[in-house]
Order: C-alpha cells, then sequence, then structure tokens
C-alpha cells in the first residue's frame, strides 16, 4: 500500500492578525512574523476565504500561421472575504479593520496556520505565515434569522503576499 506523505496544515486553530503597514519594508521573515504576531488579533475568525492571484495572458497570430504563441502580463489579485462572528467588544481586530475602512488606512493581514511546533518549547514558535498588505474594500454585519450576528470584510490585496514558514519553538 502507497504511503500518504503530504505535509498539510489544519484550518482549525488558525489565527489572523491585522496591523498597521511598517514604515520600513520588511525585507525578510524573520522581521515580518514578529511584527504580525505582535499586531492585532482576530477574534473567532469562521471563515478567512481565498487569496487568488492571476496572470493576464495574451495569445498572438498571424492570420498566414496556424501557430501562436502565448505571452503572461499582469498578475492580479482578487479581493478575498474574511468572516468572522460579530463581537463588539473586539476592539484589537474588529475595530481595527472597521476604523481602517472608515479611514481608508492600508494595512497588513496575516493569516497564522495551525502548525505549530512547541515540540521544545513556545519561545519564538509561530506557524506558516501568510500575509499581504491590503485595504478594506467593504465590510457587513449579518443578522441571521437563526444563529450568530456576523462581521464580514472584504480586503482587497495591493499587490501579491508572502508566505513565511513555520518557525519551531524553543525552551
Amino acid at each position: 500500500m502507497a504511503e500518504f506523505n503530504v505535509n498539510t496544515i489544519d484550518v482549525q486553530l488558525t489565527k489572523v492578525y491585522v496591523l498597521d503597514v511598517p514604515v520600513a519594508t520588511w525585507a525578510l521573515c524573520n522581521e515580518a512574523v514578529p511584527a504580525i504576531l505582535a499586531g492585532n488579533q482576530c477574534l473567532c475568525p469562521t471563515t478567512i476565504g481565498d487569496l487568488g492571484r492571476t496572470r493576464a495572458v495574451t495569445e498572438t497570430s498571424c492570420i498566414s500561421s496556424n501557430e501562436s504563441v502565448k505571452s503572461g502580463g499582469r498578475m492580479s489579485y482578487s479581493d478575498y472575504t474574511l468572516e468572522l462572528l460579530f463581537d463588539p467588544l473586539d476592539v484589537a481586530g474588529q475595530t481595527y479593520l472597521k476604523e481602517a475602512l472608515d479611514n481608508n488606512t492600508p494595512l497588513i493581514l496575516g493569516v497564522e496556520g495551525s502548525d505549530r511546533d512547541t515540540a521544545v518549547g513556545d519561545v519564538g514558535v509561530s506557524g506558516t505565515i501568510v500575509w499581504t498588505e491590503a485595504i478594506v474594500a467593504g465590510d457587513t454585519i449579518a443578522y441571521p434569522a437563526d444563529g450568530k450576528i456576523g462581521y464580514t470584510v472584504t480586503v482587497s490585496p495591493y499587490g501579491g503576499y508572502t508566505m513565511c514558514p513555520a518557525v519551531p519553538g524553543t525552551a
């Protein structure tokens, strides 16, 4: 029987952080990760959505030939939706997102995966972090017939995203 040997990360226990865009751009993950983990954690995300990117492709051909060539163009990054349970007392996360929309303030959105390795200790530990600079494009407070009130935020990335690998903890 073949062995299924693929590293995966569970969505459960994923954390979402928001923070100000730094004055000086982070050059490396060892600068970005501690800043993100010190950011404002958004409480109780229920769905984080998909961070998608697409490259425009143009196909060119001559009418005198059946051959064609393709060339890659600009990258575009899709908006994605962050859904949270509404918490009016979450001044660090949800209020930060609301104020970023109100004031048209760019932010860093960091998502930390659940793959924290604390086998040796928990000093300096982090799960895999994917982060992007973005603008909050919209928000909604949803009142369903059943269930809990929700807070949904649409985030529009300025550009790509950066992925920082998990950092194992030390004692």
